[in-house]
């Protein structure tokens, strides 16, 4: 859950900042996949969860990567594509733990 309320949180003060759009139903859809992927583990159907998270983590990385790279800014965009990639380390090792592979 601490990742859906990061990127939720980041979206709601993206759009409180700059009136952005984007930031709001971005931060929003990608804070309710990761609580989507929480409420999955927490149903023990932690390998179905865990892949929503491994998927929904690396999105989140590529879409930051490409924005930090256009702006150069490591604020939001470079925070959250380390937030992301670290986020489908996890998830991903913990699929790969569940699912038996």
């Amino acid at each position: 859950m601490l990742l859906a309320g990061v990127t939720s949180v980041g979206g709601l003060m993206g759009y409180a900042k700059a009136r952005s759009t984007m930031s709001l139903v971005g931060g929003l859809g990608v804070g309710a996949a990761y609580a989507a992927s929480a409420w999955l583990i927490n149903q023990n159907r932690a390998e179905e969860g865990h892949l929503v998270g491994t998927a929904t983590s690396f999105l989140l990385a590529g879409a930051m990567a490409r924005r930090f790279g256009k702006t150069g800014k490591f604020m939001p965009a470079g925070a959250l594509a380390g937030v992301g990639l670290t986020g489908g380390l996890y998830h991903g090792l913990k699929y790969k733990e569940w699912s038996g592979h």
